[in-house]
């Protein structure tokens, strides 16, 4: 409100003496005034804290921006050193081992051949560590490349190929959905589900895996239950963590970096991923895709 407009309506108001002012018509209008213009700067003030809160928050998306951009360099460059620099002296373990095992067998006796054993199984495990941590890491930021597949015939595919180490397995299989997703990722979820099914139920005496799913209106649930060796829930939070193991290697041999894997795939694809299980009856391993248009 202008300082010579209120001063003219004060002075007019002083005029009218007929009653009191906090009367008249006057006074209300007052009130009113003087609304307004707390109102106007409190819109003021709201418009500027506003902008300046947006100046910050665009500053910190900027450098988180940067920070990601710096992650993923120095995630690829690890890659990158975990591929070459790692690998050469492996292949050299593994040769030289090879070496004493071939050309010096009259000169080692049984306790030696045990330790080049050992020797070359762990150089393998550590080569398939480095495998797995590869492939976690192409994960990370490989665009997906979505195709329309038909589950049956890639779960099928799958089976098939493990029933060459896992004979005894009974498997049972529901029809399975088509989705839209990526094959060659999607083929690694089934995979490290399918085949850990398998070898957490091989010790059993009737190993049984069912595989199968149920819809919503939003999206598809997948399960593949065992009746193997089932798992604490207590400590089913740790399951799905790199390196995070809940059996000993001596009873199950892996490296913890498959289901690590698995979940990272299906938040991908916009899924959810969580397991329930009970220590020697078995575990069920569920995860969602959505339903695309």
């Amino acid at each position: 409100m202008n300082h010579g407009i209120l001063t003219s309506i004060l002075c007019i108001v002083a005029t009218d003496v007929s009653q009191p002012f906090w009367m008249t018509a006057w006074f209300y209008l007052l009130i009113a005034v003087a609304i307004a213009s707390i109102i106007g700067l409190t819109v003021i003030v709201v418009r500027a804290s506003g902008a300046r809160r947006k100046s910050r928050l665009e500053a910190q998306v900027v450098n988180l921006s940067a920070q990601l951009g710096e992650a993923n360099h120095e995630l690829k460059a690890f890659s990158y050193s975990i591929s070459h620099d790692l690998r050469a002296p492996l292949r050299s373990v593994l040769g030289f081992s090879q070496i004493l095992e071939e050309d010096y067998s009259d000169k080692i006796d049984d306790e030696g051949r045990k330790s080049i054993a050992s020797l070359q199984r762990n150089a393998k495990k550590m080569n398939q560590l480095i495998d797995d941590l590869l492939r976690l890491s192409k994960v990370l930021h490989q665009s997906l490349q979505k195709n329309v597949i038909s589950l049956d015939d890639q779960v099928s595919d799958i089976v098939a190929g493990l029933r060459e180490t896992y004979g005894e397995t009974v498997i049972q299989i529901q029809p399975l959905p088509t989705v839209n997703a990526d094959r060659g990722l999607l083929d690694q979820v089934w995979s490290n589900l399918i085949s850990n099914a398998m070898k957490f139920s091989s010790k059993t005496n009737n190993p049984q895996v069912n595989i199968g799913y149920q819809e919503t209106k939003s999206e598809f649930i997948f399960h593949v239950k065992d009746n193997g060796a089932g798992f604490d829930m207590q400590f089913a939070g740790r399951l799905f963590g790199v390196f995070q193991r809940l059996h000993a290697d001596r009873e199950f041999p892996g490296t913890g970096i498959g289901l690590a894997l698995v979940r990272r795939i299906v938040i991908r694809h916009g899924g959810r991923i969580w397991a329930e299980g009970k220590v020697n009856e078995g575990a069920s391993f569920y995860f969602t895709l959505p339903k695309e248009e």
